[in-house]
């Protein structure tokens, strides 16, 4: 079992690692799951509404998911 003294230091270097990344990045992948999580829910339901996976309008939200990854 490794010594409670390495764990003090290992939550110390995974603070300060995450205290110098770039929180935009982080932030902008956050707004983008946001995002697709928004048009994923409007697409199932259309398909619930009795839309199809050819139908033009799922056709568009498919595209948008994959253009916001």
């Amino acid at each position: 079992m490794p010594n409670p003294k390495d764990y003090g230091k290992w939550i110390d270097s995974a603070i300060t690692v995450i205290e110098k990344a770039n929180t935009k990045d982080v932030d902008k992948i956050l707004s983008n799951k946001d995002i697709i999580d928004k048009i994923d829910i409007m697409r199932k339901t259309l398909i619930l509404e009795g839309f199809d996976d050819t139908d033009n309008c799922v056709r568009l939200l498919d595209k948008l998911i994959e253009e916001i990854k």
